[in-house]
């Protein structure tokens, strides 16, 4: 008998006294903002949340959005209807120029325009809607990422090459530093620089620099050496080439000929060589809505075009006297972005807000490496997450801190029964917890300003948000471009760019001074 009562005792022992919390809900409950705290910047959502039982009313108060927003989620779990629509209205009614990656085009970027035109009061200048889109030229502006305004130095020749080409080619973002990869970038930048200096850059566009690198070997080689500043860079090549180590050669240029072959399209050729808009969006004086769309069936060739938008558009914002700025990359890691973490450690102090919009922490370790995807884990002071499980929620757990909580334990034997009650330091929000999230329901830490101090910056609860009105579709432009004339256009680069290179082969060919740069390969041929 005393044996049975000492298994009974033992399996009371390991039971919650409390049957109608299996899963702790009311010990991992904490008390969460009540009051909803604006600024000028602020972005404020209402919430419902569960305090040791009783349902509550509560704000989730984004007060410093300039310090970074990581949101996490998957699929079906609330990141775009409970936070980003909301945040594009709200932003937009306190005055933000956007910039808006619409993966899943045209959701967001309806909701920014029709948003604009509701409060463009907001704004002491309004600012112009722009949508760059790759198939629906019908909508689209052109806007040429390579225009000699955004190249100042061959630094920036070098980031744009690395940009597109890492972003054609996703795997060759785990090898920078191989000798192929460097080796391809360094030719892309060559060119990109010969056209940047080439007739004060009339030609620099990426549909010209994709033409270009078409050309024959001895007249491309022939016609770069005119360029100075690229001898360094052009050298290698130039060497293997007059050796005749064709294998070498082709080596180091074939992995970037074949990526950007990829790009000769009509449409793609189009939107990128116009000037319909510019990338400084937040430019006081010419403030810009502007809204990039993708296509998830050609997501690869495609995000690597708006990386480059990305990755110009970055360095035009991230000055001193802009406007507020607000950037939102829904699907992040569709993008490749190398800045990330300069971005998000410098914007905060030229009033530019990025957000991040990934599913899951593997997501991104995929796409960008481990190194990497920890640091755009860390350095946002915002982190909000709907339900993820594995890795991405034992570390959100973690940053998101310990309580104390109550335990009872029973105790029954044949003297009678006893309780005890003691308290714990416990996760907050243990992994299961972030793991088992409805849609609609989220958790997260907030960031503080040291003008506004947060209390109580972790939250857990059901965001509130109020019933959307029906959008039309986006409006066409005045004057869209017919299929002859996107048609022409593409074989017109082709044309610009066989006129550039026999303009300046007559020029050295016939030019005592210049014919030394005449390329010729060992033994001829």
């Amino acid at each position: 008998m005393s044996a049975a009562l000492g298994t009974i005792a033992w399996y009371l022992s390991t039971r919650s006294p409390n049957t109608e919390d299996p899963f702790n809900l009311v010990g991992e409950s904490f008390p969460q903002d009540k009051r909803k705290r604006i600024n000028h910047y602020s972005v404020n959502l209402r919430t419902t949340f569960y305090l040791k039982g009783r349902k509550k009313k509560g704000w989730l108060n984004l007060i410093a959005p300039f310090r970074g927003l990581l949101v996490m989620g998957s699929p079906g779990s609330g990141k775009t209807r409970y936070l980003i629509r909301p945040m594009i209205t709200q932003q937009i009614q306190k005055g933000f120029t956007l910039f808006v990656y619409d993966f899943k085009y045209d959701d967001l970027s309806r909701l920014a325009y029709h948003a604009l035109q509701k409060h463009a009061k907001a704004y002491g200048v309004k600012p112009t809607f722009h949508l760059i889109h790759f198939e629906d030229l019908q909508r689209s502006s052109r806007c040429n990422p390579l225009h000699p305004r955004y190249l100042r130095d061959m630094e920036d020749a070098t980031e744009a090459s690395r940009t597109i080409l890492l972003g054609l080619n996703r795997d060759w973002i785990h090898k920078q530093g191989d000798f192929f990869v460097e080796s391809a970038i360094n030719f892309f930048t060559a060119l990109i620089w010969f056209l940047r200096r080439y007739e004060g850059g009339k030609y620099c566009t990426l549909p010209h620099v994709v033409e270009l690198m078409q050309a024959p070997y001895d007249e491309l080689f022939t016609v770069l050496r005119t360029e100075p500043d690229i001898a360094f860079l052009l050298n290698p090549f130039l060497s293997a080439y007059m050796q005749n180590v064709m294998p070498q050669l082709e080596g180091q240029v074939a992995g970037a000929k074949i990526a950007l072959a990829r790009l000769s399209a009509p449409a793609i050729y189009y939107v990128l060589t116009g000037d319909d808009c510019s990338l400084a969006i937040n430019n006081p004086s010419a403030p810009i809505l502007l809204c990039v769309g993708n296509n998830p069936a050609r997501q690869q060739v495609y995000g690597a075009l708006l990386s480059l938008y990305v990755s110009r558009l970055v360095r035009e914002v991230n000055k001193p006297g802009g406007i507020p700025c607000s950037l939102i990359f829904d699907e992040f890691p569709t993008l490749y972005f190398n800045g990330m973490d300069s971005l998000l450690a410098t914007a905060r102090s030229n009033r530019v807000a990025p957000t991040i919009v990934v599913q899951d922490l593997s997501q991104l370790r995929k796409e960008y490496g481990r190194a990497q995807a920890e640091v755009l884990l860390n350095i946002p002071g915002n982190v909000i997450s709907g339900q993820v499980s594995g890795d991405s929620a034992r570390l959100l757990s973690e940053r998101f801190g310990r309580i104390l909580q109550e335990r009872q334990s029973r105790h029954t034997s044949a003297k009678g029964s006893s309780t005890a009650t003691s308290t714990h330091l416990d996760p907050a929000l243990p992994a299961s917890r972030i793991a088992t999230l409805s849609s609609g329901e989220m958790v997260g830490i907030l960031a503080d300003t040291p003008d506004q101090p947060l209390n109580r910056k972790l939250f857990h609860g059901r965001i509130l948000i109020p019933a959307e009105e029906d959008m039309g579709p986006l409006p066409l432009l005045a004057h869209p471009p017919t299929a002859e004339t996107v048609d022409n256009h593409y074989w017109g680069i082709k044309r610009e760019v066989r006129h550039m290179l026999d303009v300046l082969m007559d020029r050295i060919m016939t030019d005592p001074m210049l014919k030394h740069l005449v390329v010729t390969k060992l033994g001829g041929g």
